[in-house]
């Protein structure tokens, strides 16, 4: 009886093993057996979207941005595209920066910003999407839905507004997040650990600041954060900052993804109230604590 039970676990153990062999011979033959993509010409712009099994997706569509002088983000005439065996291809653009997304369902949300040169194209090449869960939300105001109101995920801005009713819908990968979301002098955060198994639901209840409070700076947004573009001479900013460097967060909030607007209202506040500030300084990054005036 002790041998046939010692027989019998012997081989289920060996067909788990090669089960696991089988199901990594499987992987590696899905990754070798992606075609070579030829090489990108011209002006063009380029992606190829894989699985987490390594095998390029079926369905996926794409977003395609461009900015404007006032820091705001349009869609292209021709930014949306769907993709073929996995790959996205945008064949001609201007020189210029822009702003790219996919989404894949149940998956995660690829957000490149990406700089076309005179004469050359980008290739960012096979790209792999980790295993996401969707998202679901509200935003509110003392109770009440704001829509309208913009959503930010960690370091991802997501440009879709929030519905009439105050919900929202957004791809997220697996593990804990930061959700900010912000609208006119609006402006909350919250934090969730995003599971296949959890509810996945979170409501950003958002708090207005509308003191007078401020340092007295205009900026713009980069990746990094906002760079400042002019001081005000009596504002309280100009001891400390200079133009041309980036503010990457304000009392902990990071400043990245979001629009000159959302991040003037994290910037501003009571006046006599103090900000500190993380920016740069050439390549450092430096903590600058900062009063709030009332300037006239």
């Amino acid at each position: 009886m002790r041998r046939e039970t010692w027989i019998v676990a012997t081989i289920a153990v060996t067909c788990f093993v090669l089960a696991l062999a089988g199901l990594k011979i499987r992987e590696q033959r899905a990754l070798s057996e992606l075609t070579v993509l030829p090489a990108l010409s011209g002006q063009g712009l380029r992606v190829r979207l894989l699985t987490p099994a390594g095998t390029p997706v079926s369905n996926c569509r794409s977003n395609l941005w461009e900015p404007l002088p006032n820091g705001s983000l349009k869609m292209r005439p021709d930014g949306q595209s769907e993709c073929q065996d996995g790959v996205l291809h945008y064949p001609e653009l201007e020189p210029g920066t822009y702003r790219f997304q996919a989404a894949v369902q149940g998956l995660s949300l690829l957000d490149e910003k990406v700089v076309i040169i005179e004469g050359q194209g980008v290739d960012l090449g096979d790209h792999t999407l980790a295993q996401a869960a969707t998202l679901r939300g509200e935003v509110r105001f003392q109770g009440q839905p704001v829509p309208g109101a913009r959503v930010r995920l960690d370091q991802e801005y997501f440009d879709n507004p929030v519905e009439r009713d105050g919900s929202f819908r957004v791809p997220a990968a697996l593990g804990p997040h930061t959700l900010s979301a912000a609208k006119d002098r609006m402006v909350g955060s919250a934090q969730l650990n995003v599971g296949l198994e959890s509810e996945n639901y979170v409501v950003i209840e958002l708090e207005e600041l509308d003191e007078p409070g401020t340092l007295g700076l205009q900026i713009e947004p980069v990746p990094q954060g906002q760079r400042i573009t002019a001081l005000h001479p009596k504002g309280p900013a100009a001891a400390a900052l200079k133009i041309g460097e980036i503010v990457v967060s304000a009392d902990g909030r990071s400043l990245a993804g979001l629009d000159s607007n959302s991040a003037a209202v994290l910037l501003g506040g009571a006046p006599e109230s103090h900000v500190v500030l993380v920016n740069t300084q050439g390549e450092e990054k430096v903590l600058t604590r900062i009063p709030r005036s009332e300037l006239k």
